[in-house]
């Protein structure tokens, strides 16, 4: 685990730490005078600040209204449909942000669909004004946020035992009733750990609020980004960045088993409170009022009586019951159209004829895709992109292996979670606070504005999904076959390149993707950490937005997204392949066992 925390220590802890000691420091002396600014009447932090909070609530909110049934529909579908869903929530995830949130500058836009729609319906006699203000955010960070709410929720339904639900309703329960009153309850922890992630993601999101919010109502990202490019205002962003921290920090710290950082300890006390919650006690609260007296469960649910439907309550949900799945359908239609408009539109937009950005195109050609492979500026910028992301994603695939294998292998509980929660600890963090601190971090050692400091900053930031994923594969890898290898002869190289390596090499293949598209379609670090000198294809395409406005971009979004697509199928394509060899491989390791 040593080089990882080292690497977590030099461009985490110490970035932060500094960013905290120049919130206090006044005139080379230590003092609170820097917070007392930022609340004063003259300065609108405090404002921003709020509507940043209540920006994060709306969107939370909306993710669990559209994921929540989302979530049930792939749960209640045929494995191949549910896992089809899954997918296609997931897909916009690989694509760029930038470029989702530019198709949604025209699909909102005055004389957009969406405008036309309402116009057409008769919902209003003018367009209305859907960007440049709090609903064109709110849109736009759904749709981005979205797969952050759906994945948690849609895991612990798929754990959530049916007998249950199937038992109430023998006990007279509706539909409905066993579904709220058992299946609900039960997916709360996918629910908080959803709402959760998309909240602290929303304090801090950058890329959206950049392009749809108007500058007169800026978020806190906006402001940050404002005041770093002002001069002597080291103090004031280090002051702003370390509040937004210190909130940050506490809802983690609160919700710290929403985020998956709660300890051993904490896990056994919820699985404690879990069992003695369950059992049949949660079968009886779904069971019909008329028959609630007599069922089994009834001497072990007294306690849950209060939450036992009236007669009149009962009934409604009786005849009410047949509407719960079609409305969930409903809902999850509605969901996958936020998620995939975006990219609809980009692919229609790439192919515009038009020299303007104007949805939908009044005529298609390949025009933007020529002027792509023609202009060495977008040709070296996606190169580039491409080799600080792959290296990047490389590091952090060795760092998170060696770290993972650690931590699953070790009998020293005190170190692994500690070490654990250490590596995972950047993912909590808003990325512009982290943004921040590594710029002013970098400026004094040079590294600002050079490739290196964007290897460093998406290493750092794909350290804790590759470790998320990596420790899991290797806490679920049998340590027989490393035992069986050894007792054959092996020496500890060599059980790691035949037997560990292709057993979790799937998973180190998903890490791997998972931490280079998080660096490729990175804006945030590119434009703090990297600058002019480092013409990400990122920032080209948001310079391209800010100075063009033109159908080039959605060309070079098309092209990011048939290469994400070709690149996914290779992959589940070699997936099987491993399985086979990992089957066989299994199979052989039992028999040398025996």
């Amino acid at each position: 685990m040593i080089p990882a925390a080292l690497l977590v220590g030099a461009f985490f802890v110490i970035p932060l730490g500094r960013l905290i000691v120049s919130s206090l420091s006044v005139d080379g002396s230590v003092g609170i005078s820097n917070y007392v600014g930022i609340f004063g009447s003259d300065n609108i932090f405090a404002e921003v600040l709020l509507r940043t909070g209540w920006i994060a609530l709306l969107v939370t909110v909306a993710t669990l209204v559209l994921g929540y049934p989302l979530a049930y529909v792939a749960v209640r579908a045929r494995n191949i449909l549910g896992l089809v869903l899954v997918i296609l929530v997931m897909f916009p995830f690989f694509t760029s942000a930038l470029v989702r949130t530019f198709a949604w500058r025209a699909l909102l836009a005055d004389n957009g669909p969406i405008n036309q729609l309402i116009l057409t319906l008769g919902l209003s006699t003018e367009p209305v004004r859907l960007v440049y203000n709090d609903i064109g955010v709110v849109i736009g960070m759904t749709q981005v946020l979205l797969p952050m709410m759906v994945l948690p929720i849609y895991a612990r339904m798929k754990t959530i035992d049916r007998s249950l639900v199937l038992a109430s309703r023998t006990m007279g329960a509706s539909p409905l009733t066993a579904w709220r009153t058992v299946f609900v309850p039960q997916s709360m922890t996918g629910v908080v750990s959803g709402a959760t992630i998309v909240f602290i993601s929303a304090l801090g999101y950058y890329v959206t609020p950049l392009l749809l919010q108007g500058p007169s109502t800026p978020l806190f990202a906006q402001r940050i980004d404002s005041l770093v490019a002002l001069p002597g205002k080291q103090g004031e962003v280090a002051t702003q960045s370390t509040v937004v921290l210190i909130v940050t920090l506490v809802l983690a710290y609160f919700l710290r088993q929403g985020l998956g950082l709660s300890s051993t300890a904490d896990g056994a006390r919820s699985s404690r409170r879990s069992r003695k919650n369950g059992g049949t006690a949660v079968v009886a609260v779904g069971a019909a009022p008329e028959r609630s007296a007599v069922t089994p469960a009834s001497s072990t649910a007294d306690a849950d009586l209060s939450s036992l439907p009236s007669n009149w309550v009962w009934r409604i949900e009786q005849r009410l019951s047949f509407l719960r799945f079609p409305v969930a359908v409903g809902i999850a239609v509605v969901a996958l159209f936020v998620s995939l408009a975006p990219m609809v539109a980009i692919v229609m937009l790439g192919f515009s004829n038009d020299a303007f950005l104007r949805f939908p195109p009044s005529a298609y050609s390949t025009r933007w895709f020529e002027a792509y492979f023609s202009n060495t500026r977008w040709l070296d910028s996606t190169w580039l992109s491409l080799s600080i992301a792959g290296g990047a994603a490389v590091i952090a695939i060795v760092l998170a292996a060696m770290a993972a294998f650690g931590i699953a292998r070790t009998k020293r509980r005190g170190l692994a979670v500690p070490g654990y929660l250490m590596m995972v600890a950047p993912m909590v963090i808003p990325q512009v606070v982290l943004a921040a601190s590594l710029l002013y971090f970098f400026l004094p050692l040079n590294i600002a504005g050079r490739p290196a400091a964007l290897v460093i900053a998406y290493t750092l930031i794909g350290l804790p999904l590759a470790m998320i994923v990596l420790t899991t594969a290797f806490r679920n890898l049998d340590p027989a076959y490393e035992r069986a290898s050894s007792s054959l002869g092996a020496r500890p190289a060599m059980t790691m390149r035949r037997v560990i390596v292709p057993l979790v090499l799937p998973s180190v293949l998903s890490a791997f993707i998972f931490v280079f598209v998080t660096g490729f379609g990175d804006l945030v670090f590119a434009q703090f950490v990297g600058g002019i000198g480092t013409p990400t294809l990122e920032r080209q395409m948001y310079r391209s937005i800010r100075e063009e406005v033109s159908p080039e971009v959605a060309a070079v979004g098309t092209l990011v997204i048939g290469v994400l697509v070709l690149v996914c199928l290779a992959v589940l394509v070699g997936s099987r392949g491993l399985r086979r060899q990992v089957r066989s491989l299994a199979a052989t390791g039992r028999k040398g066992s025996l």
